[in-house]
Parts: structure tokens; C-alpha cells; sequence
């Protein structure tokens, strides 16, 4: 149902008829002045509210002439001016309303929020103090409280609000946070690491604390400590995959990468562990290893990625995995193999079907290279690669009739991308040229370039990696990057 603009003004009037400090004679009757600025607040508020501050503000200032005592003009005149930025002005009528009526917590709050715009958070933090007087079980009263006394420069201040706020609630996760902040800002560390100490003591099950006491001991260079904790937080919870690799980095960081992931052999071999936090600690690793073309460490990763395919099968992502390693060992027969086994899986990812591609010109398979382009038109009708390999794959089965129709395809697909034109110009000018070649004799179709020339890992880790994270790309509906 929706409400007139009169119902929603008839109601408007009615709550500030209420709230109006409104002067009655002696026979209870309102005055006929008090009556006129009623009408005239509510039309400056029906002003506000409709986005005219202009003229809201003007009959706010004729009320005011009419009575320098009347708070909640000033009140509202204030609240126009801070949305039009003009400071002074609002900080000089928000004081004039809290200073009239000092009982309303509202125009206190509104006149801390103006303080804190002129960076006057000593007069903002003293106001909190009277709210907190006036109402001791607001909890958000003592953050603020505190917040404005660190911003004015005084920290043991609001350490103790922050006691204060602990005496009537007991210890807190958000207080104990606060506090440990500010105990480490002012470099007084064993206080700092008292608060995380009590917080987990008040809540022994919650590793999440544990947690944030083992970062502090890391912080800090304490590395007895952090290993300590993590030892914990594992005896509490033996599937806190976090604190197995924070062990695992602990132990075994100058002892090189190779060290590091024997390390997490026992990790990889528990089935309990989640597949994608496995991967993400390795990834870093295997962008290293793509990066350097270090087939050591690329063959320690391939390892770990097989032990991922005995404890998680049938996993499209752990398939694309060992197909980048593979690739990088230079078992590119086998990478092709496996990528086939990861679009089985899942045909959702399409950068594990360009490296696809990619492999099967690269190993002159170029039966697999048809088929599975003619599989991914349907599936990414917009990606130029598709349309590209799929005519270079007929081109070099001398199948010319299929081929240049894909590669004019191709070049209706590549826009503004020069570069990539050009590529594609190349290879339909070469099949042209071998198409016409009637009755002479052929040598084949000769070798070309990729389109767009990658780096040896290709990009199937890439997208792994995108798809770990919780970024799910879907199925590409629009132009790959080679046609942007």
C-alpha cells in the first residue's frame, strides 16, 4: 500500500504536536501564536523532507527571530546546515539546542557528531560522559566515549571507560580488542598480551581467540609462543586446517619450499581437511614455480597435487591443478589428459579448456583439438579462441572447407584488437593460400603461433585460483581478453 504525501504530512504534524514544548494559558486553551509556529515547524520540516533546505531553513530562521528559546528550531536549522557543510554554523545552533534543553540526549549526540567535524573531540568525549551519567546501560555510549578520548590524545582515559564498560559486562571480545589495540599503540606489550590471555580464558572453546593470540605472539617474534598456541587451538579442534599450516610455516621456513611442502604431507593425507584450503596454501607456490620454470619445485607441487587426487577424487579443480604441474614438468601429453578429465567435471571454467587448446596444437593433436571446440561453441559462443583453434585445427587437417569459415569467425570476433587481427589474418591468408593450391603438391599446413602468445604455465592455475578464492567466473558469456 502506498501513502499520499498528505497522509504522510497528517502524521508528521500529529508526532510534533506532541513533542513541541507548546505554552497553554491558564484555561488550558494553546495560544494562537504557539498554534502559528506549530504550523510554521511543521511546514519547514514538510520543506526538509521533501529536499527544499532552502526554504526549510528560511521558516526555521523566522521562528527564531520569534524565540531564541525555541530548541527544536535551532535543533533542525542545525541539521540543515551540516548537510550543506556549513560547520560553524551548525556547531553554533546545535550547542544553542543542547544548552536550552540539556536533558535531550539527541541534541547531544547531534552536537558530538558536529564536535567531531571540527575535530573538537575533547568537548565531543565530555558530552559522551554526561550520556553515559544519564544512561549507564548503553553500551555504545562508552565506545563512542572512548573513541573520541583516544582521538583527543588521551588514551589512559579511555582504557578506563573501557574498564568501566567491563565492570558492569564482563569481559568482551569487542573490549578486549580495543584494549589490547590500545595497550600495543602505546608499546606497553604485556598488557596487550594479558587482554588476549583473559579473553581466552573467559572462552576457552573459542578457537577464533586463540587464534588472534598466536598472530600477536607471531607479531611479536615470539615463535615458542605462537607454536604453543597453535598447539592448542589443534588438540581443541584437530580440523583447524589454519592452525596446521600456521604450524607448518613455523616450522619450516628457512629450510626452503621443498621443506615446506613435505610439511604438509600429513595435512594433505587427512581427509577432513577442506580441498580448497589445501590449494590455497600451495598456490603462491605454484605461481613461483610457473613464474621461474623450476622444475624442482614444480615436481614437489605435482606430489602434493597427486596425493590431492587419492583423497579427493573426481575433483574438476584437482584434475586442473595436476594439469598445470604437468604442463610445467613438460609432460604436456599427460597435462592434456588431465585437462580432458577437468572439463568432464566441470565445462564451466573456460581458461582450463584454452589450455586445452593450447596443448593440443602444441602435442599435433589436432583430432581433439575439433572435437573440443566444437563442444565449447556451444558453450562460449563469444570467446574468439574457440572460433580461432577450431579453424586452425581444421586448417592443419587440410580440411579447409571447415576451417576458414572459423577463422572468418574468428575475425568478426577480434573488434579493436589489433594485435589479435593481425594473428588471425595471418592464419586465414595461410589457409587461403594452401585451400587454392589445386592439384599442386602440399607440404601441410605449416606450425603458427597462439593468437595471443602465453607464458609457459598457461592460465588454467589462474582461473583454479579465482575459483578458490569464492570468485566463480560462470561460463564467460562475453568476449575473452584476446578480442577486448
Amino acid at each position: 500500500m502506498i501513502l499520499s504525501t498528505k497522509y504522510c504530512f497528517s502524521t508528521l504534524a500529529a508526532f510534533l504536536l506532541l513533542c513541541l514544548p507548546l505554552m497553554a494559558q491558564e484555561d488550558g486553551r494553546f495560544s494562537e501564536k504557539k498554534i502559528k509556529d506549530q504550523e510554521l515547524y511543521i511546514e519547514a520540516n514538510k520543506y526538509r523532507l521533501l529536499g527544499n533546505h532552502e526554504k526549510a531553513a528560511e521558516l526555521l530562521q523566522e521562528l527564531l527571530k520569534k524565540d531564541r528559546q525555541n530548541h527544536a528550531a535551532a535543533y533542525e536549522l542545525a541539521r540543515i546546515y551540516a548537510d550543506q557543510n556549513r560547520n560553524a554554523d551548525a556547531l553554533n545552533l546545535a550547542k544553542q539546542a543542547a544548552g536550552i534543553d540539556p536533558e535531550n540526549q539527541w541534541y547531544k549526540k547531534f552536537l558530538a557528531d558536529i564536535y567531531q567535524r571540527n575535530n573538537l573531540f575533547a568537548e565531543a568525549a565530555l558530552l559522551y560522559e554526561e550520556l553515559v551519567t544519564a544512561s549507564p546501560s548503553d553500551e555504545n555510549n562508552y565506545y563512542k566515549w572512548a573513541y573520541f578520548l583516544v582521538q583527543a590524545g588521551q588514551p589512559v582515559k579511555a582504557l578506563q571507560v573501557y574498564e568501566s564498560l567491563e565492570g558492569r559486562i564482563g569481559i568482551h571480545e569487542e573490549l578486549s580488542r580495543r584494549k589490547h589495540a590500545l595497550y600495543l599503540g602505546s608499546g606497553d606489550t604485556q598488557k596487550a598480551e594479558l587482554e588476549l590471555l583473559r579473553l581466552c580464558e573467559a572462552f576457552p572453546a573459542n578457537t577464533d581467540y586463540l587464534h588472534l593470540l598466536a598472530g600477536f605472539y607471531r607479531q611479536m617474534e615470539n615463535i615458542p609462543g605462537a607454536k604453543a598456541v597453535y598447539q592448542k587451538i589443534i588438540e581443541t579442534d584437530p580440523n583447524d586446517t589454519k592452525a596446521f599450516f600456521a604450524l607448518s610455516s613455523i616450522d619450516s621456513p628457512a629450510a626452503g619450499d621443498a621443506a615446506f611442502l613435505q610439511s604438509l604431507d600429513p595435512i594433505f593425507l587427512n581427509p577432513q581437511v577442506d580441498l580448497d584450503e589445501k590449494i590455497k596454501q600451495i598456490l603462491p607456490l605454484v605461481e613461483k614455480a610457473a613464474a621461474t620454470n623450476d622444475d624442482i619445485l614444480a615436481r614437489e607441487l605435482l606430489r602434493l597435487a597427486s596425493i590431492l587426487d587419492r583423497i579427493h577424487p573426481a575433483q574438476a579443480k584437482v584434475c586442473a591443478l595436476n594439469g598445470d604441474l604437468l604442463y610445467l614438468t613438460g609432460e604436456k601429453e599427460k597435462a592434456l589428459e588431465r585437462y580432458r578429465q577437468a572439463i568432464e567435471l566441470d565445462d564451466s571454467v573456460f581458461s582450463v579448456w584454452e589450455q586445452l587448446f593450447q596443448l593440443a596444437v602444441q602435442t599435433a593433436d589436432y583430432t581433439s583439438l575439433v572435437f573440443y571446440t566444437e563442444k565449447a561453441m556451444d558453450l562460449f559462443p563469444n570467446q574468439v579462441s574457440v572460433f580461432f583453434y577450431n579453424g586452425l585445427g581444421y586448417c592443419r587437417q587440410e580440411n579447409y572447407a571447415k576451417g576458414i569459415p572459423s577463422l572468418e569467425q574468428a575475425l568478426l570476433m577480434t573488434g579493436k584488437n589489433a594485435g589479435l587481427k593481425a594473428q588471425v589474418l595471418t592464419q586465414l591468408g595461410l589457409a587461403q593460400q594452401y585451400a587454392g593450391q589445386h592439384g599442386q603438391e602440399r607440404t601441410g599446413f605449416p606450425a603458427s603461433p597462439d593468437p595471443e602468445p602465453r607464458k609457459r604455465h598457461g592460465p588454467g592455475w589462474i582461473q583454479l585460483r579465482v575459483d578458490v578464492e569464492g570468485r566463480n567466473p560462470g561460463k564467460g558469456n562475453g568476449n575473452d581478453s584476446q578480442g577486448q
